[in-house]
């Protein structure tokens, strides 16, 4: 999905356990796309892919821990 983009950042935030080993038990990620004219659909179905079929990354964590996304578009 060939979107033209002046910038992209992808941050993680996660919560860990109290007691060791500190595991993880929540991890949240913001997807940030910034250009002009971006088209939203094609971002969603993008991200949606990315979280549910082809990030390995993404499907080993959700194993030991929820991971949530959102997803920020900056219009310029």
């Amino acid at each position: 999905m060939q979107v033209e983009l002046e910038d992209f950042k992808l941050t993680a935030t996660a919560e860990t356990a109290e007691e060791h080993p500190k595991v993880y038990t929540e991890i949240h990620l913001n997807y940030h796309f910034k250009g002009k004219n971006l088209p939203m659909e094609k971002i969603e179905r993008a991200v949606t892919l990315s979280q549910e079929k082809y990030c390995a990354v993404s499907a080993m964590l959700q194993k030991a821990a929820p991971v949530s996304y959102d997803i920020t578009v900056e219009e310029t």
